[in-house]
């Protein structure tokens, strides 16, 4: 239609037309991107008048994660030094697979053990930029390191590469799958890293902003999603708790 032709009401049934099988999360983007839409066009005076539009619920996200042992156990079903690498990096170092997926060596100082995280791909298309549009200067984990100085180094610069090129969306998400399967873990790639990395520090009791500055979150409230997961803290308002694990004989 023409969004001039827009009538009164309009919005809301588009909303209730959308297929129920869409996730609260799916719905909140695509009124979000509508909505986007229309302020543009009233701000240009494209249309005079900007529709109401009817407030969508998205729900609060599961964060799901898994422990260091866990983790352990999806990289031990992988045999590709390459890969390995690429999956522990993610472990360590926290950053989006995109991320490291535009890894190049001049942006790792194998001397300072620094990483500077400035680059990403959407999908398949290498950005010169992060999803943050912000640049990030890590420490190199010295388990990382390991692993990186025992790959071959690639004429065209990239770190972690398949046949010569960047690792793509779908072989990342792939490995990980069958990984993850044959190692009984049942979470993402994403949250089997990111996320992971995240709710294991806040359990050792690190510091929502120093988190925050380490995964390049703008808010606190982009982290605040992994305290809910400090579980030893929330342990402590039972007080002095017996051990009741089971004894070993």
């Amino acid at each position: 239609m023409n969004i001039r032709d827009l009538p009164e009401g309009h919005i809301e049934d588009f909303r209730n037309w959308l297929p129920p099988h869409l996730s609260a999360k799916t719905v909140y983007n695509i009124m979000g991107i509508l909505h986007k839409l229309l302020r543009d066009a009233y701000r240009r005076k494209d249309i005079l008048v900007l529709p109401e539009f009817p407030k969508v619920e998205k729900g609060e996200p599961v964060t799901r994660w898994i422990t260091e042992e866990e983790q352990r156990l999806v990289l031990a079903q992988m045999k590709d030094p390459v890969r390995r690498a690429f999956y522990l990096f993610l472990m360590k170092q926290g950053c989006r697979p995109s991320e490291a997926r535009a890894m190049r060596w001049e942006n790792i100082d194998l001397k300072n053990n620094i990483v500077k995280i400035s680059a990403g791909f959407t999908r398949n298309k290498y950005k010169p930029y992060t999803k943050e549009r912000d640049v990030r200067y890590l420490p190199l984990h010295p388990e990382a390191k390991k692993f990186l100085l025992a790959l071959p180094r690639q004429l065209s610069g990239w770190v972690f590469t398949s046949q010569g090129k960047p690792l793509t969306q779908c072989l990342v998400s792939h490995y990980w799958r069958r990984a993850a399967k044959r190692g009984g873990i049942n979470v993402n790639c994403y949250e089997g890293t990111r996320h992971s990395l995240a709710s294991q520090a806040i359990n050792r009791g690190i510091s929502e902003r120093k988190i925050g500055d380490f995964w390049g979150h703008k808010v606190l409230t982009s982290t605040r999603r992994y305290v809910k997961m400090r579980i030893a803290a929330l342990m402590e308002v039972w007080g002095d708790v017996p051990n009741l694990s089971p004894k070993k004989k």
